[in-house]
């Protein structure tokens, strides 16, 4: 605002010959405006009037602090499966739609990828290395949701080992070494460690909702609690 305008001239004095208060908004009062602006943090019901009528004085406009940067932190990047671990989790998953055709017989109000999917599939997959045993099968799925899934996923991994495309891999490492191979086409792949609450979800939804036989009830029971922790 120009305080020089005729028009603010006028409309001044009129306010003044009119017994108006003085006005006190940022464009007539623009220093008083900064160092209320500067003392907003400190703010409170008991010192609102005594800021708000603190008098000017010349150098009494504190500096503004600068504005702190704030750095977002970054998701870690999608782990990446190679051709032949995309291979092992398309085997395990089939492994288990089998497994679950044998244990249920005939189609549920849930689907088998509700229970192990490609997110299962691709956490083992991941984590190739270091499965030696159920437990540590258990621990990278959340837990064993069907009895016999387990044992079931332990054999189909340890025939995955004796295939021909892991032995083929064994031998091309021994020849080549690891870093040759590692060269090779990969894709992205979601490696995100399921909830187990998600897991077995779906079967304890089928059971309070479907009267079944005490059989057919055991099958579903889990043979741990749903908790993993990493």
């Amino acid at each position: 605002m120009d305080h020089g305008d005729l028009n603010y001239l006028h409309e001044q004095a009129r306010e003044e010959r009119e017994g108006f208060p003085l006005c006190r908004c940022s464009n007539c009062a623009p220093d008083e405006a900064k160092i209320l602006k500067a003392q907003m943090k400190e703010m409170n019901l008991s010192n609102f009037d005594s800021i708000l009528d603190q008098t000017l004085l010349p150098g009494q406009i504190p500096d503004e602090e600068p504005k702190k940067k704030t750095t977002r932190s970054r998701r870690p990047k999608p782990k990446k499966l190679s051709l032949l671990m995309q291979k092992l989790s398309s085997t395990l998953v089939s492994s288990f739609n089998k497994f679950f055709a044998d244990v249920y017989g005939k189609p549920r109000s849930f689907l088998p990828q509700q229970i192990f999917g490609l997110t299962e599939a691709n956490a083992i997959a991941t984590n190739f290395d270091k499965v030696k045993n159920k437990s540590d099968i258990a621990k990278l799925i959340g837990g064993e949701a069907l009895e016999g899934e387990l044992d079931m996923l332990d054999v189909s991994i340890e025939n995955f080992k004796q295939g021909d495309d892991y032995q083929a891999y064994l031998k091309e490492t021994k020849t080549n070494g690891p870093c040759r191979i590692a060269i090779k086409c990969y894709y992205n792949f979601t490696t995100e460690r399921p909830s187990p609450a998600n897991r077995i979800g779906a079967i304890k939804l089928e059971s309070s909702h479907t009267t079944t036989s005490k059989n057919a009830s055991d099958q579903t029971k889990t043979k741990r609690k749903p908790s993993c922790q990493e």
